[in-house]
């Protein structure tokens, strides 16, 4: 069942959620954790994802996978996956930027013009920046390393991964939308 709320009541309890699970991931590690603090603390964060995700807003899904990525930055423990996840933050920008540019179809059919290569389209769209991230975004969810991961953990990168391609629905509905493109599929996230 979606729990009812405003945006920023959604963002207020991704954040306690989030600081919650760093901070009983840090016992766990320590040894210090009640038996299964960790576990749950993921299970009440992949809800809350779920609940996001379940909204279909754009702007709401990229605010909370930013925090998701924000929040990873703090178990970083080597610099590949430091610069990985600034890499990220940097793409998710771009399709941040992007999502307020195809809403308005005048300031969007400039970025169509942009993509004339067959390359650069995909299914006649363009293949911007923001395409660009949730592909590679969800890609990243796949190839982690996961059978290092307890259960709930791999439950919450498939949620990240489902908020993702929700995100990415919801921004080809609107691309088709602001070309004037006929809707060949549900836009529901």
């Amino acid at each position: 069942m979606e729990k009812t709320g405003s945006t920023d009541d959604r963002l207020k309890r991704l954040d306690q959620n989030l600081l919650a699970e760093r901070s009983a991931w840090y016992r766990h590690h320590a040894c210090e954790a009640k038996p299964g603090e960790w576990a749950r603390c993921l299970v009440h964060l992949s809800n809350t994802l779920r609940d996001i995700g379940k909204t279909g807003d754009l702007n709401l899904i990229l605010e909370s996978e930013r925090r998701c990525l924000e929040n990873e930055k703090a178990f970083a423990d080597t610099p590949t996956f430091r610069g990985s996840l600034e890499v990220s933050l940097l793409e998710l920008e771009a399709a941040r930027r992007l999502a307020h540019k195809v809403r308005d179809p005048e300031v969007y059919r400039t970025v169509d013009a942009e993509a004339t290569l067959p390359k650069n389209r995909v299914g006649g769209l363009p293949r911007d920046e923001a395409r660009q991230f949730y592909r590679s975004h969800a890609a990243r969810f796949v190839n982690q390393d996961k059978h290092r991961m307890i259960p709930e953990e791999r439950a919450l990168m498939e949620q990240r991964k489902l908020n993702i391609r929700a995100a990415e629905k919801t921004y080809v509905a609107l691309q088709e939308a602001a070309l004037g493109r006929e809707r060949s599929t549900p836009t529901k996230g």
